[in-house]
């Protein structure tokens, strides 16, 4: 099975940082490849609008909040995941509210 992951972070830390974590990811996973596609902003934003448009939208995705996230879940282009990741969520930065 082959996991297509598209993000913006071309600079390290973070660059650096996402491909060490796919291949751990991979070597726990065996039977899971990551193709990871990295773009910049300007060109991610584009590149991201086209791809969903045609139905065909990576199996993981950055995106941002507001606007641009409402049209993809009206459009049934994302997925709430709180619930698969539940066991890790409690390492990130809860949201402001």
């Amino acid at each position: 099975m082959t996991l297509e992951w598209w993000h913006l972070s071309t600079a390290d830390p973070l660059k650096t940082l996402w491909a060490k974590r796919a291949k751990e990811f991979e070597a726990a996973n065996p039977h899971v490849t990551i193709k990871a596609t990295v773009l910049e902003n300007e060109a991610y934003k584009a590149k991201l609008t086209t791809i969903t448009q045609s139905g065909k939208a990576p199996d993981i995705f950055a995106s941002w909040g507001g606007g641009v996230l409402k049209q993809q879940i009206d459009a049934g282009l994302v997925k709430d995941i709180s619930a698969d990741v539940a066991d890790v969520l409690p390492n990130f930065t809860p949201p402001r509210r």
